[in-house]
C-alpha cells in the first residue's frame, strides 16, 4: 500500500488571524502546510522547500507580496511554482497588477473558503 502524496503549500501572511483561518480551511489529509509571516521568510522557504503552491499576501511590511511574486517568477528555479495572491485590495487594477507580477490566482479577503479550495485544487492539477 502506497502512502498518499501530500501537496506542499506555503502560506505567507503577516496577520496571524489569516494564517489560522487558512490552517483550519485546508485539510492536512491533503496538504502539507508551512507558514511564514514575512516576505524574506517566504523567499527563504520557497528556495529551501520548493513547495507545490504558494498562497501569498499582497500587503506586507517591507517587501510586498507582489515583489515576492515577481522575484519567484523571474527565477528559473522557482518560476514553475503557482502563486495565488491573497488581499483585502479588490479593484480590477489590483487583480491585474497581481497577474502582471505572475500570480495565477487572486483571492480577496475576507476569504471565501470554497473559492480558496477550488483555486488551490485547479492550480495544483495544472502545475
Amino acid at each position: 500500500m502506497t502512502q498518499p502524496e501530500f501537496k506542499r503549500i506555503l502560506l505567507v501572511d503577516d496577520e496571524a488571524f489569516t494564517l489560522d483561518l487558512l490552517r483550519l480551511a485546508l485539510p492536512t489529509t491533503h496538504y502539507q502546510l508551512s507558514y511564514v509571516n514575512s516576505a524574506a521568510a517566504a523567499l527563504a522557504a520557497v528556495y529551501d522547500a520548493q513547495p507545490d503552491l504558494v498562497l501569498l499576501d499582497v500587503v506586507m511590511p517591507g517587501m510586498s507580496g507582489l515583489d515576492v511574486c515577481r522575484l519567484l517568477k523571474n527565477t528559473p528555479e522557482t518560476s514553475h511554482i503557482p502563486v495565488i495572491m491573497l488581499s483585502g485590495l479588490d479593484s480590477k487594477s489590483d487583480v491585474a497588477e497581481a497577474s502582471r507580477a505572475g500570480a495565477c490566482g487572486y483571492i480577496c479577503k475576507p476569504i471565501a473558503i470554497p473559492d480558496l479550495q477550488w483555486q488551490i485544487e485547479s492550480h495544483l492539477q495544472c502545475a
